[in-house]
C-alpha cells in the first residue's frame, strides 16, 4: 500500500509522521491530523465468523439504525479528504454493504489519501466495475484455510470459500499493473493452524502480501466460540509451528512472529520485560466507528462523535491526549496483537533510548 508514492504523497505523509512522532514523544495533543485512520463503516456483516463478536453485539435492527446514514458518512469522507491524514482503511463488519462505499473511495483519492479496503471478499465479484471505478490501493481479503470446509466452518456459511476465492481470481484478472494491491490475511485459530504452509504455498502466488493476526480475546477482539482459542498446553506446538515457519519464509522472521506465541500464552511477560507499550496506535492513528465516535482505541471510550465536533477537531482535543495518554502509560495492562506491532515494536526501542523508560 505504501510503494508508488507521489512526490506530493511522500512529503504531505511525512510531516504528518513527524507531527505525530513529537506528540508522541513529548506527551502532548498533536496539532497536525492522525498519519492514519481505521474507520468501521458498519457492523453489518454477511458472516457469522466464530473468532468475531461485532455480529452477535452489534446486528440488533436497534444497533444497525444507530449507524450512521449516506450523507453522514460522506461528510466523514469529506472532512478526511480536507485533512493532513496519509491514509484511510475501510472495514467493519462487511465495508462492501454500505452503499456510498465507493463515492467514500473516490472522495479519498481524490485528496490523494490511500485507501486499504479490508473485506471478507463475498461482494467482491458483483462489484467489480465499481471497485476498479473507485480505485483504492489495496484490498485485503480474508482467507481462514486452503481447505474450503475449514474456511466456511470459520466464517460462518456453506459456499464462502469459492465466492472469496472467485472475486480474487477476477480481481487478478480485471486490475491494470497490479493496482489495487492484494494481502490476503489470515486468522490463526486451533481450527486452522496446521494448515498455514500449505495457505502460504497456495496463496502467496495470487497476491502482493499474506499477513497473519492471531486469535484473541480482549477489549477490542470477543470471541463469540471459545473452543477457538488456543489452549495453554498448546503452547509449545504453536512455538515451533512460528520458528518453523519463520525458518522457511523471509518474511515472516520478525519480532512480530517471533513473539506471537508470547502474546497467545503468556501476554503478561511482553509487559512485563517492555517489549510491548501501545505506542503506535496511541499517537499515529485514529478509529471511526459506525455511530460516528473518534476514539484512539476502539477498546476505550470515545473522544467525541464527529456530529458534534468535527473529526480533526477530537483528534486535536485534551480528551483525545488524555485517552492516549492513557494508552501509552506503562500500567496499561491491555494488549492487542496486529501486523502495526511490528513496527510499535520498533517504536518501543526508540522510546526506551530516547525517553528513558
Amino acid at each position: 500500500m505504501f510503494d508508488q508514492l507521489t512526490v506530493r504523497e511522500a512529503i504531505a505523509g511525512s510531516y504528518t509522521l513527524v507531527s505525530n512522532s513529537l506528540s508522541l514523544f513529548l506527551n502532548k495533543a498533536d496539532a497536525r491530523a492522525p498519519l492514519y485512520v481505521f474507520w468501521l463503516m458498519t457492523y453489518r456483516c454477511n458472516s457469522k465468523c466464530l473468532h468475531c463478536n461485532w455480529v452477535v453485539k452489534n446486528m440488533t435492527t436497534e444497533k444497525l439504525n444507530e449507524e450512521l446514514v449516506s450523507k453522514e458518512r460522506l461528510d466523514v469522507a469529506n472532512q478526511l479528504a480536507k485533512s493532513k491524514t496519509f491514509g484511510v482503511t475501510l472495514s467493519g463488519g462487511e465495508p462492501l454493504l454500505v452503499r456510498e462505499i465507493f463515492e467514500v473511495i473516490k472522495i479519498l483519492k481524490r485528496a490523494g489519501k490511500r485507501v486499504n479496503v479490508c473485506t471478507n471478499g463475498l461482494l467482491l465479484e458483483d462489484n467489480m466495475d465499481k471497485v476498479l471505478k473507485a480505485k483504492p490501493d489495496c484490498i485485503t481479503i480474508s482467507l481462514d484455510s486452503p481447505n474450503p470446509e475449514i474456511h466456511d466452518k470459520i466464517r460462518g456459511g456453506n459456499g464462502y470459500f469459492e465466492k472469496t476465492i472467485s472475486g480474487i481470481d477476477i480481481l487478478r484478472k480485471s486490475r491494470q499493473k497490479k493496482n489495487p494491491k492484494i494481502i490476503i490475511k489470515m486468522t490463526i485459530s486451533k481450527e486452522n493452524i496446521e494448515s498455514i504452509e500449505e495457505f502460504l504455498e497456495r496463496f502467496r502466488g495470487i497476491c502482493e502480501h499474506i499477513t497473519f493476526q492471531p486469535v484473541q480475546n480482549n477489549l477490542i477482539h470477543q470471541v463469540p466460540d471459545e473452543g477457538i482459542l488456543f489452549d495453554k498446553s498448546e503452547y509449545g506446538l504453536f512455538k515451533r509451528k512460528m520458528d518453523d515457519l519463520m525458518s522457511k519464509y523471509p518474511f515472516m522472521n520478525n519480532s512480530y512472529y517471533k513473539n506471537m506465541a508470547d502474546f497467545l500464552f503468556n501476554p503478561d511477560s511482553l509487559l512485563k520485560t517492555g517489549k510491548f507499550r501501545c505506542l503506535l496506535s496511541s499517537a499515529y492513528s485514529v478509529y471511526i466507528d459506525p455511530y460516528g465516535n473518534v476514539k484512539p482505541c476502539l477498546g476505550l471510550a470515545s473522544a467525541g462523535n464527529f456530529k458534534e465536533s468535527g473529526i480533526i477537531k477530537i483528534w486535536k482535543s485534551r480528551e483525545n491526549c488524555r485517552l492516549q495518554q492513557k494508552m501509552r502509560d506503562k500500567g496499561n495492562n491491555c494488549i492487542c496483537w496486529a501486523y502495526n506491532n511490528l513496527f510499535n515494536q520498533y517504536l518501543v526501542e526508540a522510546f526506551k533510548i530516547l525517553k528513558g523508560k
